[in-house]
């Protein structure tokens, strides 16, 4: 797939990976963000886990858009999910308390079998 993002299935929750691309900023921002929205119209109420997985510094917008993101999923009946956080965009999500709004986990792996067993065990 071309882009700033992979977007591939895992159980009954998606996986949206960042692709080569340590810095997610006013440059790129709006990419990040219109695939993420393109995906939540496209598949309304479906749960993401955005993986941060090679990201070293995400600036305030990207936070914006998860949150534009979260609405439009929970109003649908979705979630988002973030992990595998360098730890400096560890340090953003504590600091601006997002960390538990997002439900921040390790390893992508780990985190999207746990994802996976949370609507399972919620009748989702």
């Amino acid at each position: 797939m071309d882009g700033l993002v992979d977007i591939d299935r895992y159980g009954s929750i998606f996986v949206v990976s960042v692709r080569d691309c340590p810095r997610l900023d006013q440059s790129n921002v709006d990419e990040f963000g219109a695939a993420l929205v393109a995906h939540l119209e496209a598949h309304p109420g479906c749960h993401l886990l955005v993986s941060f997985a090679g990201v070293e510094f995400i600036s305030s917008a990207v936070l914006s858009e998860l949150i534009h993101a979260r609405r439009l999923s929970e109003k649908a009946g979705g979630s988002v999910r973030v992990c595998a956080l360098s730890t400096y965009v560890a340090s953003v999500f504590e600091v601006t308390h997002l960390d538990g709004a997002f439900k921040a986990a390790g390893h992508v792996r780990d985190a999207a079998e746990a994802f996976n067993r949370d609507i399972e065990g919620a009748g989702v």
